[in-house]
């Protein structure tokens, strides 16, 4: 299930917008101006805890501390039951997130039929997929038999499966974002690939912002005595 939350605070006296002029603020304008945003959850490195409220408060902070945002997958009940299922023999399919636009793998433990394969296409059609979220409500016929992933949030980087399925092949997408636009092919990944068996896609947009393509299984590499 995905949560969003948001703020709103009045326009500061003498900078109103339209709506402000309308409904203007009704607190002292001292007290007013000592309001602000709640504040983002911030780690304390040195004591290894968060900091308290009254710390924070008043403060710049950022979102990086928060649990979502961090790229783990939490294995719900769900998950646990169908882990047999997340292998790449057992994908089948695939379905995009309405929210981040990241394509999730589709698994089953038996070949599409024809009735499944309109099922997920009008899932897909409906934009009814969100990560985090089972394909199929509970009760019926395809809840269970066709599984995703509900561990997955939003922030989570695309499954290694998906670009190893048996019975499905995908196009190339990013690893962490998803898209299947302005993949890197430059000196950088050429050289990746000399080192490594495999190198993730990785888009412009995230080589750019200083994110790496993701790698495994190194080459072994002999050196040959003189």
């Amino acid at each position: 299930m995905l949560c969003i939350s948001f703020q709103i605070k009045k326009c500061p006296v003498g900078q109103e917008c339209q709506y402000c002029n309308l409904c203007p603020v009704n607190l002292p304008e001292a007290v007013f101006a000592d309001l602000h945003f709640l504040p983002d959850p911030t780690f304390d490195d040195v004591l290894k805890k968060f900091k308290p409220f009254d710390e924070v408060y008043g403060t710049m902070t950022t979102d990086e501390c928060r649990a979502s945002a961090k790229n783990k997958v939490t294995k719900t009940d769900a998950d646990k039951k169908n882990e047999k299922l997340f292998v790449a023999a057992k994908v089948r399919s695939q379905v995009k997130c309405v929210e981040c636009g990241k394509p999730r793998v589709v698994y089953s433990a038996t070949k599409l039929t024809e009735g499944e394969k309109r099922a997920l296409q009008r899932c897909q059609e409906e934009l009814t997929y969100t990560c985090g979220s089972s394909l199929f409500p509970e009760g019926t016929n395809l809840f269970g038999k066709l599984v995703v992933r509900e561990g997955l949030a939003c922030i989570n980087t695309m499954e290694t499966t998906y670009y190893s399925g048996v019975a499905a092949a995908f196009k190339p997408v990013c690893f962490h974002c998803g898209t299947g636009e302005s993949l890197v092919d430059n000196a950088d990944t050429q050289n990746l690939k000399q080192l490594f068996a495999i190198v993730r896609p990785i888009c412009q947009g995230c080589f750019d912002k200083g994110l790496q393509p993701s790698t495994r299984n190194a080459n072994q590499v002999t050196k040959k005595r003189k």
